[in-house]
């Protein structure tokens, strides 16, 4: 993770509850690669930047799955 921002105030409505984590995600597949998405299944505290992130998707509706990611920490089992 590139950059993040936590939004406090969704502009769109109903697009989720606040406060929720956008982040500028750098994707190893290929060097300059980057997409702009949420971060998901989280604490907002434990965002950082240069966080390991990981691929999920999210049923939204009528949009079908959208690409989401959420801190790889959260996928690792103790």
């Amino acid at each position: 993770m590139e950059s993040f921002s936590i939004i406090h105030r969704s502009f769109v409505e109903g697009y989720g509850s606040e406060p929720y984590a956008i982040a500028w995600v750098a994707l190893p597949e290929q060097a300059g690669l980057r997409t702009m998405s949420n971060i998901v299944d989280c604490n907002i505290e434990d965002i950082a930047i240069g966080a390991a992130v990981t691929l999920c998707f999210e049923q939204r509706g009528d949009f079908g799955d959208i690409p989401q990611f959420t801190l790889t920490s959260n996928n690792q089992e103790d």
